[in-house]
């Protein structure tokens, strides 16, 4: 699997993440603005969904983002994943 972090102006959100058309390709876009100790939560909350597959699942947002929010991430599910980072200033 192959994650994109995208550092970027993300004037409403914090992150925010979306698959490509690409099989197993996703991309994460992080508010650039943040904190570097914010950063990582927000990308960790946003490889949860990533690793869990979230984009397809039928519950309330509510739900899943709790579900989340109880979730952790382990080394083994982060083993497959190649990550390339982005840097973009506008």
């Amino acid at each position: 699997m192959v994650v994109n972090l995208i550092y970027c102006d993300l004037p409403h959100a914090n992150a925010v993440s979306e698959e490509c058309e690409d099989i197993d390709t996703h991309n994460i876009y992080i508010n650039k603005n943040l904190p570097h100790d914010r950063m990582r939560e927000e990308i960790k909350h946003e490889l949860i969904h990533v690793v869990n597959d979230d984009f397809y699942l039928e519950h309330h947002v509510n739900l899943v983002e709790e579900m989340v929010r109880r979730s952790a991430l382990n080394e083994e599910e982060l083993e497959h994943i190649e990550f390339y980072h982005h840097f973009i200033d506008n």
